[in-house]
């Protein structure tokens, strides 16, 4: 990817803004995590309830760490598994701050795609950017150029049309057993 339009994600997510960006499964829509005012308008735009929180996507096991507190088990599971077409929900343990709608009964779900522009933008960005997929809440994902930017997002990082693919298997890792809350692309357990 063209790193100037890294860049330009970059910007508009710093000044609250919403970026499209390809993971390996979906297009995906996020804004900085840490920035109340911004999940509140991607909310809107989603037309999404805030009561069920957002998944955030990092580009690093150092950025997962700087929000949860993981156990050696879990980290080597984490390792197996990402990046990849997996959503981990794990506890919040407050170490860096993340707006209210992106915490979900004190656990947080995190996100770390197997794809280079997701990855080069989450670790340009450095901090947790939210990892919706691109669509109006209860739709299907969007996927060509003209549907995704009649979204409103702010920015589109395209990439071209991806390969058609169900959305990140969801894992809950607060309890003792993980726990599949929605089969998808990836292979569980």
């Amino acid at each position: 990817m063209d790193q100037l339009k890294i860049k330009e994600a970059v910007s508009v997510l710093r000044r609250g803004g919403t970026v499209i960006y390809p993971t390996d499964t979906i297009y995906g829509i996020g804004v900085d995590a840490t920035n109340e005012q911004a999940v509140k308008h991607l909310l809107e735009l989603k037309h999404r309830s805030p009561a069920k929180g957002l998944s955030l996507m990092v580009g690093s096991f150092a950025a997962i760490e700087r929000m949860v507190q993981l156990s050696s088990k879990t980290k080597t599971m984490l390792r197996d598994k990402l990046p990849g077409p997996y959503t981990f929900v794990l506890p919040y343990i407050h170490i860096q701050a993340i707006a209210s709608s992106c915490i979900y009964n004190n656990t947080i779900a995190i996100r770390m795609p197997n794809h280079p522009v997701a990855l080069e933008l989450a670790h340009a960005f450095g901090k947790p950017i939210t990892a919706t997929s691109a669509n109006l809440a209860g739709k299907p994902p969007l996927s060509s150029l003209k549907s995704l930017k009649s979204l409103g997002a702010d920015y589109v990082l395209w990439v071209g049309k991806l390969p058609e693919s169900l959305p990140s298997t969801v894992v809950d890792l607060t309890q003792k057993k993980p726990r599949l809350r929605r089969g998808g692309a990836g292979q569980w357990p």
